[in-house]
């Protein structure tokens, strides 16, 4: 009897439940602990689907990361029960803490933190539905940092996704959750919007009348800001998903708006307090220091700097941007603040037009009391600006996916180049000769594209040359993994199609280099993570490599003789 109890309160063998922490319609949360590690854990046991790709698609969750997301830990299959077992967050849930009301502030802060780890969810590339978001799946740190718990509802989204078998929470779920009807990103705007409605007003929104007010919750938020939420929050419930916020970047961007207006208005009565007391002072005479900048202040100044770039790494990209805009406000100069908002937009190998118009948003914002824009003061340090410049042609060469990539490149090498000329700066550096090299690729890009071009096979060598000269680089391996894969790919692609220009022009002891750290790099299981593009990449190469000895069918002959001659010897 005792063996039989033990196996019930293990999991996996490897985790032993404490207590029952709460169930529902999605399953039931243990709280466990981990037999090696003795850390504790939460387990929820999920009910099996139909769906094989249930498995894989949990599985797939351990490589989200964010601060507002429970870590996933393991997914476990046995008995035919599935648990997905996750970092216990210790904190309170919001629906208790909304019932004892929220400030002002707190409710700003949750919104902006909920609505940043779905933006987070739903920008994966393989984008993932939570679909469950409610007061009660949402815990709150002792540091006031919202974190969306309970997966059990998510989903992945390929293309489109119906939801039968995944109906939410009544009064929370979305109308289309109902019926198996289709599902995307608006669907968790609801869900965003109903949690929010409960901590303005209450209770959860009713279901027929989104536009019946209610008395708020909130303390210290005047009425004329609670009508402008309550209008926001009466949006996201539409009950057509046309009708809603597209995506959670938009809602954002108005929340914070919002939050803003609030904030200038709270600062502008403290400001009418602090009137009346230099009024005061002013009345007894009393002789008020000139404030000027000491070293002490900028040593301030740059801590808060350093933190504003630390805190933006471990936030999803829409906090991220706000911390680095205000950075950049701190600090234009400096220029930290622009890598790390371009290392943020590249990390997904994705530069998309709405990164663009976030991006140019706060480079053209105009600097407070310094006059010009934030990118002109970052002109001023010409080294830092000629390595933004050549970071921005990278971003828009490889990662854009917009129109007018190669053009919006050329432009910022142009620009990284003529930086250094003018200062005779950085001409040695990797970069410098990167963003040349590519500079003068775009240019043969420009030229091939025209028809009747006299020297076009000549051109198309001096384009084989350069990408050469940048697979050669020692800094290539400094790049993003992508960048090298592109430039591989385009190598490639040449030699398939282009090898006849070869004929007569270049010899095969200066190809045959190329050609053998190509085929290193494409039979290397690390440089191409996703197996079935290595696969294809494969075939492409055995198909240039068989195009290059085509071309070389004698001088490739004479040279393996040559070597054998060699070897023998």
């Amino acid at each position: 009897m005792k063996t039989k109890r033990s196996d019930t309160e293990l999991i996996g063998g490897r985790y032993r439940k404490l207590r029952c922490l709460g169930s529902g319609g999605e399953g039931t949360v243990y709280l466990v602990v981990h037999l090696s590690t003795e850390k504790i854990r939460a387990a929820k046991r999920l009910p099996v689907s139909e769906n094989r790709d249930q498995i894989h698609e949990l599985d797939m969750m351990k490589r989200l990361c964010h601060p507002s997301l429970p870590e996933i830990i393991d997914v476990i299959e046995e008995k035919e029960q599935i648990w997905l077992v996750m970092e216990y967050v210790s904190g309170q849930v919001l629906s208790k803490l909304a019932k004892r009301g929220l400030t002002a502030e707190q409710f700003f802060s949750i919104a902006l933190g909920l609505l940043d780890v779905l933006g987070y969810l739903h920008t994966r590339t393989l984008p993932v539905l939570h679909l469950d978001v409610k007061p009660t799946n949402i815990l709150i740190r002792k540091d006031g940092v919202p974190v969306l718990i309970d997966f059990g509802a998510a989903v992945f989204l390929r293309g489109t996704k119906s939801t039968a078998g995944c109906a939410g929470t009544p009064g929370f779920a979305a109308p289309e959750q109902y019926g198996g009807r289709e599902v995307d990103a608006r669907t968790d705007v609801y869900g965003f919007g109903a949690s929010m409605y409960y901590c303005l007003y209450g209770c959860a929104p009713p279901a027929a009348k989104p536009g019946v007010r209610k008395k708020s919750e909130l303390t210290g938020m005047p009425q004329s800001q609670v009508r402008k939420i309550g209008r926001i929050l009466e949006r996201c419930l539409q009950a057509e998903k046309e009708q809603r916020f597209q995506d959670c970047t938009e809602l954002y961007r108005v929340m914070r708006r919002l939050r803003r207006r609030y904030q200038r208005k709270k600062q502008g009565s403290k400001a009418v307090g602090a009137f009346f007391l230099l009024s005061l002072s002013l009345l007894f005479l009393i002789k008020l220091p000139v404030w000027e900048p000491s070293g002490e202040t900028d040593a301030r100044v740059k801590k808060q700097y350093q933190e504003l770039l630390s805190r933006s790494e471990g936030l999803g990209f829409v906090q991220a941007l706000e911390c680095l805009e205000q950075a950049a406000g701190l600090f234009t100069e400096d220029g930290r603040w622009a890598f790390c908002l371009l290392r943020r937009i590249e990390e997904d190998y994705v530069f998309s037009m709405e990164e663009e118009k976030q991006l140019k948003d706060l480079v053209y914002q105009a600097v407070d009391g310094q006059g010009g824009t934030i990118l002109e003061r970052l002109k001023e340090n010409s080294h830092v600006y000629g390595r933004f410049a050549y970071q921005m042609g990278i971003a828009y060469w490889y990662f854009y996916d917009g129109p007018g990539a190669k053009s919006a490149a050329s432009f910022w090498f142009r620009e990284a180049i003529l930086s250094q000329k003018e200062k005779g700066e950085g001409r040695q550096e990797e970069w410098f000769l990167s963003a040349s090299i590519h500079a003068d690729i775009a240019s043969y890009y420009e030229k091939l594209g025209k028809k009747g071009l006299g020297q076009e096979a000549e051109e198309y060598l001096t384009y084989w040359d350069d990408l050469c000269r940048l697979w050669r680089m020692d800094g290539l391996d400094l790049e993003l993994p992508e960048v090298k894969r592109q430039i591989a790919s385009e190598l490639i692609s040449f030699l398939a199609v282009r090898s006849a220009e070869f004929s007569g022009k270049r010899a095969y002891r200066e190809v045959k280099p190329v050609l053998s750290t190509l085929e290193t790099f494409v039979k290397s299981a690390e440089a191409w993570e996703n197996r079935k593009e290595r696969e294809v990449i494969l075939e492409q190469y055995e198909a240039a490599k068989e195009a290059v000895e085509r071309v070389f069918e004698d001088e490739r002959g004479n040279t393996i003789d040559t070597e054998t001659e060699e070897t023998a010897r």
